[in-house]
């Protein structure tokens, strides 16, 4: 997937300049902003382009009366074969489900400049709220818009901009409401492959377009194919036995990995499954004990000691198994708390020494680390972990299922 603000396409040689970019590129689903295309009288537009479809919601007209905004999704031909439905939201959101396990719910938006009105800005934040709450929780979302936003580093792990813009403070909060990912800020790129727009009269660079993804409680998907018969099945890891990782928070990763784990796709007819999230796994001894402990990331373990102890914070982390190596990313934090006696909360990604803010505990091996997985995990103190020795490490799934 990807998105592009085209700056008009009205003339058929620019939108065929575009289908021929999106087949090379191999973009099977590309959001679109300012096409400018006008046709009022039609809600929802379907264009043939070469191989690839493309599909609209109606720009408008200004005060002058020239064509204005406009958003659409360009596909190819199969992901239009697994195309369910498409509506037009608002004139600056559009929404497409396309089939698959789960289903995933697409979205074009664009948003107004960061010198509009306020209360332009809110009302379109205000919209896309309201389409966000109409997707079904168990749909994969993915959202592909102009935000014209800028993301400061305190907001996105890899961003072209030093600050974040007034548009940006209403996007971070988008994303820390609903728990979404700005998918493209989370590979470490140089500066000169971050930016996504050039303004033509200074030549400045900016990066304002952005891919949102659920990133818990969701799952990421990518048009492929894939026998049918394997669909449900995890890919495993090649771990010999079970194992255990644990994360302690210090400076940021100075070599963080790309988070697009290399492999061969399996064929399949029509959606392919990225799992970001597993049920959480509980140890056989204290599964009465972790039932009661609510946001525990993928595969995350706990003991009893957790119950009377508050969590320190939360992370975001990234893991991946490839080339016979475990790549962990650490994203971004929320909520740290710090040290008893010490008066200075803890800011992951501004410390100039390192920091103990507490441990994830994770059973590697109930994780299919063969594709991305990305969630959040809470951290509790060290004497929270749970010793192998003492209780055998389960997944409560797999042992009913053995069962």
């Amino acid at each position: 997937m990807a998105t592009y603000n085209a700056n008009t396409v009205r003339e058929e040689a620019r939108l065929e300049e575009l289908a021929n970019c999106v087949e090379e590129r191999g973009v099977e689903i590309l959001g679109v902003q300012e096409h400018r295309r006008v046709h009022t009288d039609q809600p929802i537009l379907y264009h043939k382009v070469g191989g690839c479809s493309f599909i609209t919601s109606s720009a408008w007209r200004n005060d002058a009366q020239a064509a204005t905004g406009g958003v659409g999704l360009m596909v190819s031909p199969r992901a239009r074969r697994a195309l369910r439905r498409v509506q037009q939201h608002t004139n600056r959101i559009l929404v497409a489900d396309f089939e698959g396990n789960p289903v995933t719910t697409v979205m074009s938006v664009y948003s107004p400049t960061n010198a509009a009105p306020i209360e332009d800005v809110e009302k379109f934040y205000d919209e896309l709220r309201t389409a966000i709450h109409h997707v079904p929780a168990h749909n994969f979302l993915v959202i592909l818009g102009d935000f014209n936003a800028r993301l400061g580093p305190e907001d996105a792990p890899f961003t072209y901009h030093n600050n974040t813009n007034r548009n940006g403070e209403y996007l971070s909060a988008l994303l820390t409401e609903h728990e979404l990912l700005a998918a493209n800020t989370l590979f470490r790129k140089r500066m000169g492959k971050r930016w996504t727009f050039q303004d033509r009269a200074s030549g400045m660079l900016r990066q304002l377009d952005y891919i949102l993804a659920a990133s818990v409680g969701g799952e990421i998907c990518s048009l492929g194919r894939n026998d049918e018969d394997d669909d449900d099945k995890k890919r495993r890891s090649s771990f010999g036995a079970k194992m255990m990782g644990m994360v302690g928070l210090g400076k940021k990763s100075q070599s963080t990995s790309q988070l697009n784990p290399e492999g061969e796709s399996e064929p399949r007819s029509s959606i392919q499954r990225v799992r970001l999230i597993f049920p959480g796994v509980k140890l056989a001894s204290d599964r009465l004990f972790t039932g009661f402990l609510d946001g525990l990331g993928p595969a995350q373990l706990a003991g009893r000691q957790t119950l009377a102890t508050p969590s320190m914070g939360d992370i975001q982390i990234g893991m991946v198994f490839r080339k016979e190596r475990l790549d962990v990313e650490v994203i971004r934090a929320r909520g740290l708390v710090g040290k008893q006696g010490n008066k200075n909360t803890p800011d992951y990604g501004r410390m100039d020494h390192k920091s103990f803010m507490g441990a994830a505990q994770i059973l590697l091996d109930d994780l299919d680390l063969s594709i991305m997985v990305i969630g959040w995990f809470k951290l509790f103190p060290p004497t929270s972990l749970v010793d192998p020795a003492l209780a055998p490490l389960t997944n409560s799934e797999t042992e009913g299922a053995k069962a």
